[in-house]
């Protein structure tokens, strides 16, 4: 057994190549046994292949190592770098004789590449090449002595769950499964299983606390190992106490139903991968009436001022989502409940309360269950008083999802209204002279006073992101106004906004325009002119009018 001599013994840098009819040549590569580190040295220089098999620059010397398991199982290569200058390799691998090299990864400085399954009866042989001709590595490599599969590495061999459990288990060792993917992003191949027989209850599954200290995935199957089908599926739940990065579902076991439960890794694993499985039962969980898009509740035309109509409604039974609120992780399971709405203005006021238990946030949507497009998202709106959500547009009917975490959901109510402060609408100028006119508009909310800004400059349909907050004319008690001291002939542009109190304003309304009246000159009492005569006249000067 190969043993480190001293910090650093210079390995013999050999010029691999491929032999007889392209094949891998390991006679010439250092031996390793698993277990035992091998003192390594690469010093700076140009490699004898420089072919990249990772996608990756690697001009700089290149090493060699080979490895003949006597057990069949899961290895890794790690590398001990001396000195912390992390220089970056790769490293790559294939069988004594063969013709393909197999990329095992880019790393910097010391690492450890994922499980890689070997066989006994081959030689394998290792390569670590460096990306810049100028760097060297120095420091040891070493592989693992064979992880041996876990007893429920494979579906066939699940390992029954039941009430009230929480079983140890590790992925030390586990091997690939060729199953469908439950996730919408990173799906783990190395996996454990379990089984649960349906008992008609409501079932929650979780890795959180416990020895669990990486980031695990769930996935839950209805059907047989040969012929599985997705059920429910966690990635990542930040409420778990220990480890943000474990994972939390639950879901409705029907009694005569066997469900297979996978527990996999983000990653694929390398060393501890050890983890706590907890099952807890509760009773049968009715999913709401709306609990998905297709299924979203009517709420109507909201043109009420005044908050009333409460909705109650809860997100504890919902099933989990399959449309994801854009200001949530991809990575976190979301149970939702879904309504549609009608806004007759620019804007709505959501008042909701929920449990104190309960976080709940909330999502607009416009298009179609298919296509939607986010406008509006807030990850936790619950009893945050009133929260007003701008930019709409009238008469379009949009969707309203309400969602959380499963281990946050809870009872909440709600009610729509339209802002205490409301964007005022329908503008019209009458009534125009040479140098005023009359100003009307609409609001759905008149108790307020409004504030009027009429200016020369066309401020345009973007008005309200110029942050303009100053106005002409403020504090006006009703819908309509005289404008007045206006110049002739000059077209003028104004918007309206309601002035609820404080600081606090509406949107400015869309800008109208008008052009005032020519003031007519009184020809009755003009002078008359004759040619060849000079005039003197006076308008607050001195001069004198000619005409030819």
């Amino acid at each position: 057994m190969q043993k480190i001599i001293a910090l650093f013994i210079l390995t013999t840098l050999l010029s691999f190549s491929f032999g007889v009819n392209g094949q891998i040549d390991c006679s010439v590569a250092n031996t390793l046994q698993c277990g035992s580190p091998w003192s390594m040295l690469i010093n700076a220089g140009s490699g004898n292949n420089n072919v990249s098999y990772c996608g990756f620059q690697n001009e700089g010397n290149e090493t060699y190592y080979a490895f003949q398991p006597t057990v069949a199982g899961n290895y890794f290569i790690s590398i001990d770098e001396f000195g912390g200058t992390s220089t970056t390799y790769e490293m790559r691998y294939g069988e004594c004789f063969g013709t393909n090299w197999n990329c095992l990864g880019i790393y910097s400085g010391s690492s450890s590449t994922d499980f890689i399954y070997l066989s006994t009866g081959t030689i394998y042989v290792f390569c670590v090449d460096l990306q810049s001709s100028s760097a060297s590595l120095g420091g040891s490599i070493s592989i693992n002595c064979a992880q041996q599969a876990p007893s429920n590495d494979d579906c066939a061999n699940a390992q029954n769950i039941s009430c009230g459990s929480s079983l140890s288990g590790t992925l030390n060792g586990a091997t690939s499964d060729n199953v469908p993917n439950c996730l919408t992003q990173g799906n783990g191949e190395e996996g454990v299983w379990y089984s649960f027989t349906g008992n008609d209850s409501y079932v929650t599954l979780s890795t959180c606390g416990g020895q669990t200290q990486f980031d695990t995935q769930i996935s839950v199957y209805s059907g047989d190992c040969s012929s599985l089908n997705c059920v429910v599926a966690n990635d990542d739940n930040p409420l778990c106490e220990s480890n943000g990065s474990s994972s939390y579902l639950s879901f409705n076991a029907i009694a005569g139903t066997n469900y297979f439960i996978r527990v996999h890794a983000n990653t694929q694993p390398n060393m501890s991968y050890n983890f706590t499985l907890n099952c807890s039962c509760s009773a049968l969980c009715n999913a709401p009436s709306n609990d998905n898009c297709a299924q979203a509740l009517t709420l109507g035309t909201v043109s009420s001022a005044v908050c009333t109509g409460m909705q109650m409604n809860s997100t504890a039974c919902a099933t989990p989502s399959n449309i994801q609120p854009t200001c949530f992780s991809s990575f976190n399971t979301l149970n939702d409940v879904w309504y549609t709405f009608t806004p007759v203005d620019g804007d709505i006021e959501l008042v909701m309360n929920a449990l104190a238990t309960a976080d709940i946030g909330v999502a607009v949507y416009t298009g179609t269950c298919g296509n939607l497009t986010s406008i509006f998202c807030s990850p936790n709106t619950s009893s945050s008083g009133g929260t007003v959500i701008e930019g709409l547009n009238a008469g379009v009917t949009y969707y309203l999802q309400f969602f959380s975490l499963q281990n946050a959901s809870g009872s909440f109510n709600f009610c729509l209204s339209n802002p205490t402060c409301s964007t005022p609408i329908a503008a019209i100028a009458s009534n125009i002279t040479d140098s005023g006119a009359f100003l009307q508009w609409t609001s759905l909310n008149a108790t307020g006073a409004f504030d009027i800004l009429v200016t020369t400059t066309n401020l345009g349909t973007d008005i309200n992101s110029q942050n303009i907050t100053n106005a002409t004319i403020y504090g006006v008690p009703f819908t309509a106004a005289p404008l007045s001291n206006l110049q002739e002939n000059t077209t003028y542009y104004v918007y309206v906004r309601q002035d609820c109190g404080q600081v606090d304003h509406s949107l400015w309304s869309d800008g109208i325009s008008f052009t005032t009246n020519w003031n007519v000159p009184n020809c009755s009492t003009a002078a008359e002119l004759e040619c060849a005569s000079t005039y003197s006249f006076s308008f607050g000067g001195i001069g004198s009018l000619a005409e030819t």
